[in-house]
C-alpha cells in the first residue's frame, strides 16, 4: 500500500497510471518470490518448508470462526461488532451493509474462498509446485490491497485483475463445477 501512495497519481494519464501498477507489482513480487524460492532451495528439508508454505496460502479458510462471530453479532443485534469482524475480509466497504446485505456479504465469502484458497493451491501445486502457488497467491494479495473498484486504482491495479481473473478461472470453474 506505500508503494501504491509514492507511485499512484490518479490525476496522471491512465497509460502511465497503467505502467505504474505493472511496475509497482514487478518490483514488489519478483523480489519475494525469487528470495523465498531460493530460500526454500536451500533448505534440507524442503517438504517442511512447502508444506508451512501451502498452509499460508490456504488460509483462507481462516474465515470461518468470523463467520462464527458476524452471525453471533448478528443474533445480538450488533450490527457495528458484525461489520468490523467483516471488514478485514472484503475489499468493498462494510459501513453501509445493513443485517441483510453483511448477511450476504459473510455468505458470498464462504462460498467464494474455497476457490481462492484451497482448490487454487492444489490445482497450482500440481501444475508447478510451491513456487508457482506462491507466486499466484502474492498476485492474489496485491489485487487486495488495490481493489480495481476503487477509483484510484482503477488504471493502477487493472494488470493484476486482468491477469488474476485469467489464471483463477479454472479453480473457480472447478470449484463452481462441484
Amino acid at each position: 500500500i506505500l508503494l501504491s501512495q509514492k507511485v499512484n497519481h490518479p490525476q496522471r494519464n491512465p497509460k502511465q497510471q497503467l505502467t505504474a501498477g505493472l511496475l509497482a507489482t514487478l518490483l514488489l513480487v519478483i523480489p519475494i518470490w525469487f528470495t523465498i524460492y531460493f530460500i526454500l532451495s536451500l533448505a534440507a528439508y524442503p517438504w517442511f518448508f512447502d508444506f508451512v508454505l501451502l498452509y499460508f496460502c490456504i488460509s483462507d479458510a481462516g474465515f470461518k470462526p468470523v463467520a462464527k462471530d458476524v452471525v453471533s453479532a448478528l443474533e445480538h443485534e450488533q450490527k457495528a461488532s458484525a461489520r468490523s469482524y467483516l471488514s478485514p475480509w472484503l475489499t468493498q466497504q462494510t459501513d453501509s451493509l445493513s443485517e441483510v446485505g453483511i448477511a450476504k456479504s459473510t455468505i458470498e465469502r464462504l462460498l467464494i474462498s474455497p476457490s481462492y484458497g484451497t482448490v487454487a493451491t492444489i490445482l497450482f501445486y500440481a501444475i508447478g509446485g510451491t513456487p508457482l502457488v506462491l507466486f499466484l497467491h502474492l498476485l492474489k494479495q496485491l489485487e487486495h490491497c488495490w481493489p480495481n473498484y476503487v477509483p484510484q486504482y482503477r488504471f493502477f491495479s487493472a494488470p493484476i485483475y486482468i491477469i488474476n481473473r485469467f489464471i483463477y478461472a479454472l479453480p473457480i470453474w472447478l470449484w463452481n463445477f462441484t
